[in-house]
């Protein structure tokens, strides 16, 4: 309930605010000798969020970790990739706390192509936030390059960094970087076709109701907050019927306060007609909008297949052991390497 809900905020906050270093930030532990940009920039938008849920802060502990990430851009570090995508990250937080710098953000945009595909997600919703006409359209473009690199997977789309263990110092995962994605499609592009495909995907990560990692599930709770906001899908209630062959199969209701609950239906084989068209009709009565996915799962009789052009590569390195051995020698050792290599995330792959 509320109450619960406040309280639970108020103690997370209490234990949160005796952190707060001289500068103004945070580090990882109590006793840390050094705050952290990236970590600051994380707790700022907790703080951020939190407000805006109307939930009572300390302001003074907001402003001095604010100004300490104001103080981080001013610094003269090396602009490598990595550094790029913490600046974007500060902006991206400090234009969420309602200090959006539109200077510095398309001075950013114009280094973009060394950005992660997260950070060109915040860059595009930053420059948004800013209401500045020129940004907007840059908004706009950043939003298409970074859909340009959509992946597409069995049950949907979604996006991947092609380093990901570099980009994990900033809480980098697939999950995270297509939930961003889809939080910028949300602010900029609600309507936008690939959307529902994208949130299928992000859904479908979802494991015993929560990501991978606690920003993955941060960022994606948020961007589904943002599409039921921009779509205005949180009033009234919505019920799903599901038919095969005309017979039902089963309904679903979702109320105003489960708007973002999944209900699933499994039926048999024996339940179509083989040799014939079966129908299946997924219909909905309320208001807002349903996402349906739909599995079919089976088993060959003769497993099997022949070779077939998947878009892969598999390679196979034989080295030996010892230096000066030629071929393959009887006795002696070797290193085998297999590598397999894909263009797109895959599923269930058996070498």
């Amino acid at each position: 309930d509320k109450e619960t809900l406040r309280k639970q905020v108020n103690v997370g906050l209490q234990k949160l605010y005796p952190l707060q270093r001289s500068d103004g930030g945070f580090g990882y532990f109590a006793l840390s000798e050094r705050s952290d940009p990236a970590l600051t920039a994380y707790i700022v938008y907790a703080l951020t969020q939190t407000r805006n849920a109307k939930f009572p802060i300390d302001e003074s502990v907001l402003a001095k970790a604010e100004q300490y990430l104001q103080n981080t851009l001013r610094s003269t570090e090396k602009e490598t990739p990595f550094n790029l995508a913490l600046r974007t990250q500060i902006l991206f937080t400090l234009a969420e706390s309602g200090k959006s710098d539109v200077n510095a953000l398309t001075a950013l945009a114009k280094k973009r192509k060394d950005l992660p595909l997260f950070s060109r997600a915040q860059l595009a919703i930053a420059l948004n936030k800013t209401g500045n006409v020129n940004a907007l359209v840059l908004s706009e473009t950043v939003l298409d390059e970074v859909l340009a690199n959509a992946k597409v997977d069995p049950r949907g789309l979604h996006f991947e960094e092609k380093h990901p263990e570099y980009w994990s110092q900033l809480y980098s995962t697939e999950a995270r970087t297509t939930a961003l994605v889809i939080h910028a499609l949300a602010r900029i592009q609600p309507e936008h076709p690939l959307l529902p495909q994208t949130v299928r995907s992000l859904l479908l990560l979802k494991k015993d109701d929560h990501w991978d990692t606690t920003q993955s599930s941060i960022a994606a709770i948020i961007a589904l907050k943002e599409i039921v906001l921009a779509r205005n899908e949180l009033k009234g209630n919505s019920k799903g019927t599901v038919r095969l062959n005309g017979t039902l199969i089963g309904t679903a209701e979702f109320p105003i306060n489960e708007r973002l609950g999944q209900r699933e239906f499994v039926f048999p084989l024996s339940s179509f007609t083989l040799g014939a068209n079966n129908p299946l009709s997924i219909q909905q009565e309320g208001s807002g909008r349903l996402y349906e996915d739909l599995t079919f799962t089976y088993r060959l009789k003769n497993p099997q297949e022949p070779r077939r052009e998947e878009g892969m590569s598999i390679e196979r390195r034989i080295e030996p052991l010892k230096k000066g051995v030629e071929g393959i020698v009887t006795g002696e050792t070797y290193r085998v390497t297999v590598t397999v290599t894909s263009a797109q995330a895959r599923h269930h792959v058996a070498v």
